[in-house]
Parts: C-alpha cells; structure tokens; sequence
C-alpha cells in the first residue's frame, strides 16, 4: 500500500491525498480522497501536481521503502 501521496489540485483549498494498493506487482485499487473540500468536476480541474508527503525524521516514503524491497528482491534473485 503506498499512500503518501499528496496533490495540489486547482479547485480544492486543501488538496487530496491518494492510497494505491499493490498485490503481486499488479495494481488492484486506487483510492483518492480530499482534505474536507468537495470534488470539483473535471471541467473545473485545469491544473494539478503530485508530490509524495515526506515523513517525519529520516522515515522513507512509501514509495522509497517499496523501491528498497524491490531492489533487494532481485539481489537474490
């Protein structure tokens, strides 16, 4: 499960947030979910970005920790 990832969305004050669960290597679900403000339409989205939300101390993102599990994976290979 990654979900660390935070969006700037245009239309929403304060952004939404996005689960992605991984099973086996294959994508089984995406969940996407805003911080109290209310989806706008996409004819009202014109512009985004994403960013993974960094952890406190020296914790990595999800994502680094699934690439660290990844690359020892096929170290033993």
């Amino acid at each position: 499960m990654l979900g660390d990832i935070h969006a700037d969305v245009a239309g929403l004050q304060h952004g939404a947030g996005f689960i992605l669960w991984v099973e086996g290597g294959v994508m089984t679900r995406l969940e996407s979910f805003t911080y109290g403000d209310p989806w706008p339409g996409p004819e009202h989205v014109t512009s985004y970005t994403l960013a993974a939300m960094h952890p406190q101390g020296n914790t990595p993102t999800d994502m680094e920790q699934a690439e660290i599990a990844l690359t020892r994976a096929k170290e033993t290979l």
